[in-house]
């Protein structure tokens, strides 16, 4: 069930960037080399990322829940908190490996974000192959979660206690539609991604006004998810192309 992502040339440094969302599930890896005759190896042992949810049942608190990281062992998963909203994250606690669950049972506001995060007893240095590590490269010590963004009441409504207000029209579309945002800010600047069902980012812009024309050329009819991040918060709208 593997599809190939990239291939990269042998020289390059050992590392790469999925531009996927990792708000949507997590993610499984192998890697493959192939031979100057076009042979492809085996694939490589697997990895898979960190999925984490965050859901609120009973104020205050925040439970959060997420998926096991597969590809190094665990011992512990670190739990960081962003508590108001602006970037600061520190480590509240951990739990052992096997354990999914936590609850944060007095966030200091509504607004915390959380990451969970899992570190690699034996870190890898970025580097050339059949080369000693690069000055200044990049040493990967572990692996984070997602990020839970604020969550607006216990349910699942999409359209509920929302940030802002975000219409998309017409839906479904051949592609081209239109995106109105209702906000109480004067400004605001808008984020917006559209990701196709694997998770691969289709299309990217940043907008800063309430109104908004999308054009998605040459793309494939199916479901898509949209996502218009701010300042305020995350809105989420699944959009269908014919």
């Amino acid at each position: 069930g593997y599809l190939p992502v990239v291939t990269q040339p042998y020289s390059s440094l050992s590392e790469y960037t999925d531009n996927v969302n990792p708000n949507i599930h997590s993610y499984d890896y192998k890697i493959s080399e192939i031979s100057t005759g076009g042979v492809e190896s085996a694939l490589s042992n697997r990895h898979e990322t960190m999925f984490l949810q965050k859901s609120q049942t009973a104020p205050p608190a925040f439970n959060l829940t997420w998926t096991d990281y597969c590809g190094f062992p665990v011992i512990k998963y670190y739990i960081w908190r962003d508590g108001n909203n602006t970037n600061s994250w520190a480590q509240i606690d951990s739990v052992n490996f096997g354990t999914n669950v936590f609850i944060d049972s007095f966030p200091p506001s509504q607004s915390a974000n959380y990451r969970i995060e899992a570190i690699d007893p034996q870190p890898c240095t970025v580097s050339l192959k059949n080369q000693i590590p690069i000055p200044l490269a990049t040493t990967i010590k572990g692996t984070k979660s997602n990020t839970s963004y604020k969550v607006f009441g216990a349910g699942t409504n999409e359209y509920g206690k929302e940030p802002f207000s975000v219409l998309v029209y017409p839906n479904p579309c051949n592609g081209n539609f239109q995106l109105a945002i209702s906000d109480s800010r004067i400004a605001n600047e808008y984020k917006i991604k559209i990701y196709n069902l694997l998770g691969k980012l289709v299309y990217v812009s940043t907008i800063n006004h309430a109104a908004s024309s999308i054009s998605l050329r040459d793309i494939a009819s199916g479901v898509y998810h949209l996502q218009v991040s701010a300042k305020d918060g995350v809105v989420n709208r699944k959009i269908v192309i014919e």
